[in-house]
């Protein structure tokens, strides 16, 4: 809790938060990133988000891929990870140069 410098209001909003995302995308199968970027960049910068979603997003899809890997659409995969290869670092860059509130106002007008 210190590390963050999170309120014990704040830190169960970030809590209550990540369990909703997580019933979401297990629901859903997506939306988790979304959500807890729309939810906490009210009370953290979403430089700090970052590595929190990007952990998440690993851990559920691991689970996921076992599943799915055999029905996939490669082809689709690939033009998604395409995507995503140029994506990525751009957003990450644009995340790192800007002030912590533009970006968040920023990362809430895209979502």
């Amino acid at each position: 809790m210190t590390a963050l410098d999170l309120t014990t209001g704040e830190l169960a909003l970030a809590i209550t938060a990540t369990f909703v995302a997580g019933a979401v995308r297990g629901f859903t199968g997506f939306a988790l990133s979304a959500l807890i970027m729309a939810t906490l960049t009210l009370i953290l910068p979403p430089i700090e988000l970052l590595p929190v979603c990007v952990l998440l997003e690993l851990l559920a899809s691991a689970l996921l891929v076992r599943g799915g890997f055999a029905q996939a659409d490669r082809a689709m995969v690939l033009q998604l990870q395409s995507g995503a290869l140029v994506g990525t670092p751009l957003g990450l860059a644009l995340t790192t140069i800007l002030d912590p509130n533009t970006s968040r106002l920023f990362v809430q007008s895209l979502i």
